[in-house]
């Protein structure tokens, strides 16, 4: 997709969250999407659902949410699907490698919640950082993102039939 097809779609209010550990970044994430679709659940429980360890879980662990009746997307994407999450006002949890962000300073595979963007920036909530949001170079958020298999995930409230 030419940087310019990109459309500018303003940050979601997503509210900004911080991991309590740094293994948890899923389960953040997890939070203030779920926060954002008006479906709040406790920080131990979405630990203990994710199953969150001292390492982390592994990115597929977000599929277990369709246990509280979500429905979970979890795929290899494209930003032009990004662009469509993002245009029908879900915000979309992408896994990154933080070696390719220049305002990380270690390098781990991580999880982030892209809430809106630019021809030139992707924004994100980074649960590793109080600030929010994050505004990345296009380049470099396509590059950690594939880095991490273009992996993202997508929570919908609407309950399963």
């Amino acid at each position: 997709m030419p940087k310019a097809s990109l459309p500018h779609i303003p940050p979601l209010n997503v509210p900004h969250r911080e991991q309590i550990q740094a293994s948890d970044c899923l389960a953040a994430c997890v939070s203030m999407v779920l926060d954002y679709l008006g479906r709040p659940v406790s920080y131990p429980q979405l630990l203990s659902l994710l199953q969150i360890g001292l390492l982390g879980a592994p990115r597929r662990n977000v599929l277990r949410l369709t246990r509280l009746g979500l429905d979970v997307t979890y795929r290899e994407a494209t930003l032009s699907l990004i662009v469509a999450y993002l245009q029908a006002a879900q915000p979309v949890i992408a896994f990154v490698d933080t070696g390719e962000l220049a305002y990380w300073s270690v390098t781990t595979n991580h999880a982030v919640v892209v809430i809106g963007l630019d021809p030139e920036h992707v924004f994100v909530n980074d649960p590793a950082f109080a600030s929010a949001p994050q505004r990345i170079p296009r380049g470099e958020f396509e590059l950690a993102w594939l880095n991490c298999d273009n992996a993202c995930a997508v929570v919908n409230a609407h309950a399963l039939v």
